[in-house]
């Protein structure tokens, strides 16, 4: 089983290994969510002569495997429930949540867009893929609001769907579903390694239009308060309409978009129309499942084989024993 340690550091402090101590522990990524939570308990009480860490809000936890730190917790909750002290944290995807700035763009590539909205937080750590799309103005919002239009406006430029995750110190760009890798579990020091891909825990399946549309209206964003968009374009999916009713969605267009408004619309019709069919199931952990990369997944009583980009994963290490649930989508 892949090896764990677990760090706990004092505000101003100097790390302590509290690996052994750990009676509970999971990390959750969750659809929707770029901020990984942890949440833990430990022993308030070691006996006489062996003091129980004194976690409080405001600490720092660190997770890592082989020397190489997977994530950094920043401690919002600790309470004391006897005999018991429970942890809980975010990892400082938060700060960009929680920022809120005011930034300027005059033409940059979307690339350096975003490389400036981690220097104006102090972000030095950073793996930003090449991304040539023009943007320009100024935007007043969150952090992750501006990332999240920036890499949308990407997108519309070459039909690739980016996000971002924080991966220790580092804040990484990353293609959605662009990472296929392998779920290569190891029980024990003498146990050969097997495919957790393949056996896992029965799976369940299932479907949902709530967020689907199947019809998006492209309209020119208005230069002057209180003016109406001009409608350019509307594409839409007219067996999708009969089947469900109509679903509309608005798409915003700068006007120096306008020649592309056809295929914007498109595209982004392309996007939303899919029906979300999502897949669960638990497996032996994997320090690497992470949320937006892709695996292989096989499971006979569904009848499912194929490649799933993992939406949710929650790990668990409780008892010696490592697990993760994950919710998965078909690709």
């Amino acid at each position: 089983m892949e090896e764990l340690s677990v760090f706990y550091t004092p505000a101003g402090g100097e790390a302590e290994e509290i690996t052994e101590i750990i009676e509970g522990l999971s990390i959750s990524e969750q659809d929707g969510s770029r901020t990984a939570e942890i949440s833990l308990s430990l022993s308030d009480e070691r006996g006489q002569y062996l003091r129980s860490p004194q976690i409080m809000a405001g600490d720092t936890v660190t997770i890592k495997t082989g020397g190489e730190v997977l994530y950094i917790f920043s401690v919002e909750k600790a309470s004391r429930e006897y005999p018991k002290r429970k942890v809980s944290g975010r990892d400082f995807g938060l700060f960009l949540e929680q920022n809120e700035i005011v930034i300027q763009f005059d033409g940059d590539s979307v690339s350096d867009g975003v490389k400036k909205v981690f220097a104006q937080v102090g972000i030095s750590e950073y793996d930003v893929p090449e991304m040539g799309a023009a943007i320009s103005g100024v935007y007043c919002d969150s952090c992750e609001d501006i990332l999240e239009e920036l890499l949308d406006t990407q997108r519309l430029s070459d039909g690739k769907e980016r996000d971002w995750r924080l991966e220790g110190e580092k804040v990484v760009i990353f293609e959605v579903g662009g990472e296929v890798i392998e779920l290569r579990h190891k029980p024990a020091e003498n146990v050969a390694e097997f495919d957790a891909g393949v056996y896992h825990g029965r799976g369940s399946y299932g479907h949902d239009i709530s967020g689907m549309y199947n019809a998006v209206k492209a309209v020119i964003k208005s230069t002057s308060e209180g003016e109406m968009p001009s409608v350019e374009y509307t594409a839409e999916d007219s067996e999708l309409i009969k089947k469900y009713g109509r679903r509309e969605k608005l798409l915003n267009v700068s006007s120096d978009k306008e020649a592309e408004i056809e295929s914007l619309a498109a595209e982004e019709l392309k996007e939303v129309s899919e029906i979300d069919r999502t897949l669960k199931a638990e497996f032996p952990g994997v320090t690497s499942a992470r949320r937006g990369k892709a695996f292989n997944f096989k499971d006979e009583y569904l009848g499912i084989e194929g490649t799933v980009r993992i939406l949710s994963v929650k790990h668990s290490f409780s008892e010696g024993r490592y697990t993760m649930e994950m919710e998965m989508k078909m690709m």
